[in-house]
């Protein structure tokens, strides 16, 4: 049900005995971010009254968790003041809905010689690669406040990316903790480690949306806002000595594509595709002759082929979940996993904070339908000086001629 005020909540809500008779409570906030806590003050003190509530009563938030590290800790003052515990604050980041995402755990799961060597020992690097093809103009306003690292990096990459590094869970809330730490033991992103670039064409955009509106609220650095980014990131972690975790994202590049890319020291190669292209969701694995390692397994539901020597190919039989549907059906069934802690937001901004205002660095200009790795590798300057470059080359299925189901 769509509840927009305050007396038609309470209406609506307790005219239907179907919701009080439900075994889960769910309150999704369709609203501002800015009004997150006084709806939550409205359904706790109106709707629920005290405590106890009925087991468990669960209050769904979307991004942004916060605009930097400071504001995230308030935020979670407030929500406590409002009257919510942790464990009643479901943290929707869409990106862990994505079942390209999920393939990550699914597959070390499945696969434990793979995953005996999921370690700085034998991994060198893994890339979290966001690039689409429509620019801002849409939201330009929102984006001159916040670019490409507050808007994407800080939270959905970093969900990835912390999906990718994690111990495999034991039960769906160590599934946070083990995220969480994961990302608690990254080094704080550095000036140096960032790479920052801006398409041509967006600060006309941004002028054009201020002659239209010219009451809209100005952010004093918004034309330096990047449009695309990549940052290199490294662990104090003793398990993940030695790897490189390579984060980008970019707007109108000329592609839509997101994966998530695994390296390891004797060239083999893992590549879980997330979203873009003819085929939406599959896994790639390379594997040169030199290596030992054993064919890779994806369980039923799947159809893996090997298109040449050393190369699998992996795709569903049938088309997933969207995000918001399979994040909608765990939280129905009261499984955490793929929601975000508080921890793993008071982490990720940690990692980020420093680097957050970005008017610091001024952004190199590209062209729209640039390819991700070119307008990086040429904003860099030459500074990602390691054998890959700033990304190493993404794999495509045309290359292999893999059909898949396209029902995405």
């Amino acid at each position: 049900m769509c509840i927009r005020d305050r007396d038609g909540m309470v209406a609506e809500l307790h005219g239907h005995d179907s919701f009080w008779k439900s075994p889960r409570h769910l309150f999704y906030l369709s609203v501002p971010p800015s009004a997150y806590v006084a709806t939550i003050k409205m359904v706790t003190e109106v709707v629920l009254g005290p405590r106890p509530w009925a087991d468990g009563t669960t209050f769904l938030i979307e991004k942004p968790f916060g605009f930097d590290l400071a504001d995230v800790k308030d935020r979670q003052t407030k929500y406590q003041e409002a009257g919510l515990e942790e464990e009643d604050i479901w943290r929707l980041d869409h990106y862990l809905g994505k079942q390209g995402v999920r393939n990550l755990l699914e597959f070390r799961s499945l696969n434990p010689g793979w995953s005996s060597q999921w370690s700085g020992e034998f991994v060198e690097r893994i890339e979290v690669v966001v690039q689409e093809e429509e620019d801002v103009e849409d939201r330009v306003d929102y984006y001159g406040e916040t670019g490409a690292v507050r808007d994407m990096m800080v939270n959905h990459l970093m969900a990835v990316l912390a999906s990718a590094g994690m111990s495999l869970a034991n039960d769906p809330v160590d599934a946070g903790i083990k995220r969480a730490r994961f990302v608690g033991e990254l080094e704080p992103v550095r000036r140096e480690d960032l790479v920052v670039a801006q398409y041509d064409g967006y600060q006309d955009q941004l002028a054009a949306h201020h002659e239209l509106n010219p009451t809209a609220r100005k952010c004093q650095h918004a034309a330096m806002a990047p449009t695309a980014a990549l940052a290199t990131l490294r662990s104090k972690d003793p398990h993940w000595a030695g790897t490189e975790f390579v984060v980008a994202h970019g707007k109108a590049t000329d592609s839509r594509q997101a994966y998530t890319k695994v390296l390891f020291k004797d060239k083999s190669e893992i590549s879980f595709h997330i979203q873009g292209g003819p085929v939406e969701e599959y896994v790639a694995i390379k594997i040169p002759n030199t290596s030992p390692r054993p064919a890779p397994v994806m369980g039923p539901g799947w159809n893996t082929v090997q298109t040449e020597p050393g190369l699998w190919v992996s795709t569903p039989v049938e088309p997933s979940l969207n995000a918001y549907e399979a994040l909608y059906r765990d939280a129905l069934v009261g499984d955490k996993s793929h929601y975000v802690t508080y921890n793993e937001v008071k982490a990720a901004y940690g990692v980020w904070d420093r680097v957050l205002e970005y008017e610091q660095v001024p952004p190199s200009k590209y062209l729209k339908g640039t390819g991700l790795g070119s307008l990086i590798s040429q904003a860099s300057k030459g500074t990602c000086s390691t054998k890959h470059g700033c990304l190493s080359e993404a794999f495509t299925l045309s290359k292999v001629g893999v059909e898949g189901n396209t029902e995405y």
